[in-house]
């Protein structure tokens, strides 16, 4: 067969049934010896593959036959073989297209400045390739004038039939060190009419009774960095004078918890944990399940610190990694509560730890054949105190798409986007998992410009395979975990 190549991902549960991933349609389908190797020799032609499969693997012809068509049903539906000329491809992206996008989010930079210097944070000088920390404050006229230009923007994606509601997220350095900034933000949108939903991400060392007050009266949801229990998170979450944090942190915690029981009002907690090789993860979710009564509602959100572009692990022992043995640990408890079909009960912590496994199951999938399929630069913006406007805030000291003033630049957002499909199309044109893939542009940054990351590439596609065979493996023991564990909903 011309231009035969393979882009299948096969995979073995931990009950030795086999599967193939097919990363043309996003399809797994249970496999065998021999329906792999008509999939792996579909180039032959079918007399020699049918008698292949009988002298082989003692098949009979006519289940060697219906073994054949059965593949050659599904090749011609599109599965299991690409072409090398297939390319992801980038035309220009219009205003239309921005607007189109199924997303709708300002994030607010209200400062460089912090009051804590985290050991592993990308400011610290870890990260030699990133600035700082700096004393760049946002102004409240800029706020406003950001706000403006979203209300505007959020109005025309309405008119285009985009739904979605609207959200505005405070963001730092540590934004409530802006304060006064934050509240004439709401405080305008108020005005305007413009029902927004608001967010923010806090170290949670500055909450005084005024901000808890006001974070509960405005329905803020807020996204605690708190690395579980106070041993792992003093490690490295400390004030500016190497002070640890936990007391003050977790104190701010239940002072917000116990206000809102006071007034009867419910606001789910996020939390932030980071991980590093000498994290005990059991511990963390330990942590959150003793304190499960206070934190409840909450959801756990969980990050390793980046091992490219840093120099954070050289202090680190590569050879015992203490994170991949807990997580292990971890799972084997995990692996057994969810295999039983009567047991609904995983707690926040263990389930968002997980929880990634899952997505690869049913996250949408792009079809690899048009940039605007993936992240759209402009669907959501970060906008920084000098007014620049960014794709994210992760991507907020490099690759600029416009300015509060002149608005989106296509130019740039265009510029963008090609270099990001190019490295796609360089590097991952022969990745067997590239549909899962999350690679986005914050993990490219590289500087002032885009670049691929070999190591990142590397533990990404470690990761979707892991998950797809730990996923499989609980559906063989539990059909209906996708629906009582990790719906949709409950993720």
């Amino acid at each position: 067969m011309k231009n035969y190549k393979l882009n299948i991902h096969e995979f073995e549960t931990f009950n030795k049934n086999k599967y193939i991933f097919d990363n043309n349609q996003g399809i797994v389908i249970p496999s065998s010896k021999e329906i792999s190797y008509v999939v792996n020799n579909f180039q032959k032609p079918k007399e020699t593959i049918v008698r292949d499969l009988e002298v082989k693997f003692g098949t009979q012809k006519s289940d060697a036959m219906s073994i054949y068509n059965y593949i050659n049903d599904l090749i011609s539906q599109g599965m299991f073989i690409s072409q090398d000329s297939e390319v992801i491809s980038c035309k220009n992206i219009s205003y239309k297209d921005v607007l189109r996008s199924p997303s709708s989010q300002l994030v607010l930079i209200l400062t460089e400045a912090c009051n804590m210097r985290c050991k592993y944070c990308i400011y610290s000088d870890y990260y030699p390739g990133i600035k700082s920390y700096s004393n760049k404050d946002m102004s409240i006229s800029t706020a406003l004038k950001a706000v403006d230009k979203y209300i505007l923007f959020h109005k025309e994606k309405q008119r285009m039939g985009i739904l979605v509601e609207p959200s505005i997220t405070f963001y730092g350095g540590e934004p409530f060190l802006k304060f006064d900034v934050i509240r004439a933000v709401i405080n305008y949108c108020e005005q305007k009419n413009f029902k927004a939903k608001f967010f923010a991400t806090t170290n949670g060392t500055i909450m005084s009774n005024e901000i808890i007050d006001y974070i509960i009266e405005k329905d803020i949801h807020v996204a605690f960095s708190l690395d579980g229990h106070k041993e792992n998170h003093d490690r490295n979450r400390v004030l500016v004078n190497n002070s640890p944090t936990f007391e003050l942190v977790f104190e701010n915690i239940k002072k917000i918890q116990n206000k809102r029981n006071h007034v009867n009002k419910k606001q789910v907690l996020i939390f932030c944990v980071t991980l590093d090789l000498e994290t005990d993860v059991e511990k963390i979710v330990n942590f959150f399940d003793e304190n499960d009564a206070l934190f409840s509602p909450y959801i756990v959100r969980y990050n390793k610190v980046a091992d490219f572009g840093t120099n954070y692990y050289n202090n680190q022992d590569l050879k015992n990694n203490v994170l991949s043995k807990s997580f292990n640990k971890l799972y084997k408890k995990f692996y057994n509560m969810v295999s039983d079909e009567k047991s609904t009960k995983v707690t926040p912590a263990l389930k968002s730890l997980y929880s990634s496994m899952f997505l690869v199951s049913y996250k949408q999938k792009f079809s690899g054949n048009d940039c605007k399929e993936m992240c759209m630069p402009g669907s959501k913006v970060a906008v920084s105190p000098d007014e620049k406007i960014y794709v994210c805030e992760k991507v907020n000291q490099s690759c600029p798409i416009g300015t509060l003033d002149e608005g989106l630049c296509l130019e740039k957002i265009n510029s963008l986007a090609n270099r990001f499909i190019n490295i796609i199309n360089e590097n991952c044109k022969n990745c067997t998992v590239s549909r899962l893939c999350e690679m986005c542009y914050a993990q490219m940054i590289c500087k002032d410009d885009l670049c691929f990351s070999e190591m990142a590439c590397k533990n990404t596609f470690s990761a979707i395979k892991n998950s797809l065979t730990t996923f499989y493996s609980l559906l063989e023991n539990n059909e209906k975990i996708a629906e009582t564990i990790f719906s949709e909903k409950n993720i």
